[in-house]
């Protein structure tokens, strides 16, 4: 594939992933829930060290221990309630603790189940 079409898709894949993190972020969440908006959760909590399982998509008590740690962290109301303020949060940017092991992941957003990619940082 040209330099200029792996550009393209690279463009193309980042909008999509902009508009879905932008659908997902309008998402109440809380125990029980499922689908792509948790997976999108779990997947930014296990990137920040809160959450020590691959995504599943199912809001689980292992995802609300997760979810209330980086509530408490963050200094939001602890409820383990996935609603706007959390989800605010969790899109800042952050900043490594070296006290908790953090991911490296590329996220593939493309068919129906996506996949994640570990890779060292150069």
């Amino acid at each position: 594939m040209s330099n200029k079409r792996c550009l393209l898709v690279a463009v193309l894949m980042t909008s999509f992933c902009i508009l879905a993190h932008a659908n997902a972020s309008s998402v109440l969440l809380k125990q029980g829930a499922t689908g792509d908006a948790v997976w999108e959760l779990q997947l930014s909590l296990f990137q920040r060290g809160f959450l020590h399982m691959t995504p599943t998509g199912l809001f689980d008590a292992t995802t609300l221990d997760a979810v209330r740690r980086f509530q408490e962290e963050n200094g939001l109301v602890i409820d383990g309630i996935v609603g706007r303020q959390t989800w605010l949060s969790l899109q800042r940017p952050f900043l490594p603790n070296h006290n908790r092991p953090t991911k490296c992941a590329v996220v593939i957003l493309c068919g129906a189940w996506p996949a994640t990619m570990a890779s060292p940082l150069r």
